[in-house]
């Protein structure tokens, strides 16, 4: 399901315009076939390849594993997922639900340019 999920994850981003991406997961083992360390033989792979294909196109990209209980924002966004009946997708301003996560989160991110 990870995997489909980053492949799903960067056609939004290609949609939305956005072509410097940092995806992060905590899935260690889809990360390390994304980056070439592993290869993977079963249904997850073909999720992988267009994953891998799609992000081929953006001209700054990377992959990597960061540990769930490091990423609370993402948690408390997949919980309420889980609660919504339809798809929602933002762009500038995350949900009240989490505001309060993402900020603390924010001194972690570090910002290259």
């Amino acid at each position: 399901m990870e995997a489909y999920v980053v492949f799903y994850r960067l056609r939004i981003c290609w949609q939305a315009g956005q072509r410097m991406l940092e995806l992060e997961t905590d899935s260690k083992l889809v990360v390390d076939a994304l980056n070439g360390r592993t290869k993977l033989l079963n249904y997850t792979s073909s999720f992988i390849h267009d994953a891998l294909s799609l992000g081929s196109q953006f001209p700054d990209i990377s992959f990597s594993y960061v540990s769930r209980n490091a990423n609370n924002v993402a948690h408390e966004l997949a919980q309420l997922a889980l609660s919504l009946g339809e798809e929602i997708i933002w762009l500038e301003e995350c949900p009240s639900c989490v505001a309060a996560l993402v900020e603390q989160e924010k001194p972690c991110i570090t910002w290259t340019i």
